[in-house]
């Protein structure tokens, strides 16, 4: 009996080995057949376009030239020959001078696919009058000097440009407001044939005067946020007159009419080569 029951635990264990490792034989060849999933391919994200829409602020610095063109005219007691020698007054006096230029703007953008449509509003500490001198002799030395030209200037243009993506062309234009100075002198030397020896001044004027303002640039954006732009523009604040009146020291030493022997009319207008700094909010 006892040899029976260990003969049966033998068989049951063979048997239990067997079914075991045909069924190991079995999982391990199902898994061989079955297909492996292939790894998933990256993700590739395309850069997020720029868009110029929005609200913007920010500095700017560059040069100013400032262009001047003076006009004189005369009355009579100038204009006479027993006075100053025939052609030694200037009829016109031109000049350019550069200057430092800085200020700051804002503005507004609106993007359309390429096209972007904006205004800005922008104030320039100009500073840089245009200082002409004439110093003729002809047969009596005379000397002449004007000093005009813009202190400040602001402009309210719009801008017109075309995108490619981060980088901006435009075209420019609009309003210019500005102060306009101006003033300056004729003084002369008496001698035999002449009876001059005095000064006669132009009277210093200052007013604020409505021109325009053209100009281009272009604009690249660093970030979503922050982008640098050069620019040029050109601007016209039309003319300035003013009259040139004796000095008590003329009216006394010449017996001259006091009051007004002339005109002088400035022109003024020029150049602005500047750099910026935009932030987008």
């Amino acid at each position: 009996m006892r040899k029976t029951l260990l003969a049966s635990i033998a068989v049951l264990a063979a048997i239990s080995i067997t079914t075991a490792d045909a069924a190991d034989k079995k999982k391990a060849a199902t898994a061989k057949s079955k297909p492996v999933a292939a790894a998933a391919a990256p993700v590739v994200v395309a850069p997020k376009a720029y868009s110029w829409t929005g609200v913007y602020a920010g500095v700017n610095a560059g040069a100013a030239w400032n262009r001047t063109s003076t006009k004189f005219g005369y009355g009579a007691w100038l204009s006479d020959p027993n006075t100053i020698a025939p052609g030694i007054l200037p009829s016109k006096l031109n000049k350019k001078d550069t200057g430092f230029s800085g200020g700051a703007q804002i503005g507004y953008n609106h993007q359309i696919d390429q096209l972007v449509i904006g205004a800005e509003v922008d104030f320039q500490n100009i500073g840089k009058n245009s200082k002409s001198y004439s110093v003729l002799d002809n047969g009596q030395t005379v000397t002449t000097y004007t000093n005009s030209g813009s202190q400040w200037l602001s402009t309210g243009r719009t801008r017109i440009g075309y995108a490619f993506n981060d980088i901006l062309v435009y075209g420019t234009g609009g309003l210019a407001f500005g102060q306009v100075k101006s003033n300056g002198s004729i003084s002369g030397v008496s001698n035999p044939v002449q009876a001059w020896d005095g000064t006669y001044t132009t009277n210093s004027k200052s007013e604020n005067k409505w021109g325009w303002a053209l100009g281009l640039g272009a604009e690249y954006a660093l970030n979503q946020n922050i982008s640098i732009k050069a620019e040029y523009l050109h601007y016209d604040l039309g003319s300035t007159k003013s009259s040139i009146v004796s000095t008590p020291f003329a009216v006394q030493t010449t017996g001259q009419p006091a009051g007004v022997l002339g005109t002088s009319k400035a022109k003024v207008n020029g150049d602005i080569i500047r750099i910026g700094l935009n932030y987008k909010f």
